[in-house]
C-alpha cells in the first residue's frame, strides 16, 4: 500500500494541532528528538501518524516538567 502526501501532516498543521510554535518542531529536529518523515522538494516537512503520536507523548511529558534532555 503506497502512501500519498495526504497521509502526512506538515509542520504547520502539526504545530497547530498541538498548539505549539512551529519553531519547536524545528528545534526537536535539530536535536534529533523528532525528525520529519521526509522533506519535500518545496522544503515542507512532513510527519507521519506515528510521529504525531510520538509528539503527543513529548508534549505530555513536557507538561509534566520533564526536561528535553531526559526525553
Amino acid at each position: 500500500m503506497s502512501k500519498s502526501i495526504e497521509d502526512f501532516f506538515t509542520a504547520g498543521e502539526l504545530a497547530t494541532l498541538f498548539n505549539i510554535p512551529k519553531q519547536t518542531l524545528l528545534y526537536y529536529d535539530r536535536i534529533g528528538l523528532l525528525s520529519p518523515e521526509f522533506i519535500a522538494k518545496n522544503g515542507y516537512r512532513h510527519y507521519s501518524l506515528t510521529q504525531y503520536l510520538i509528539l503527543e507523548i513529548i508534549v505530555n511529558l513536557r507538561k509534566l516538567d520533564i526536561p528535553i534532555s531526559q526525553i
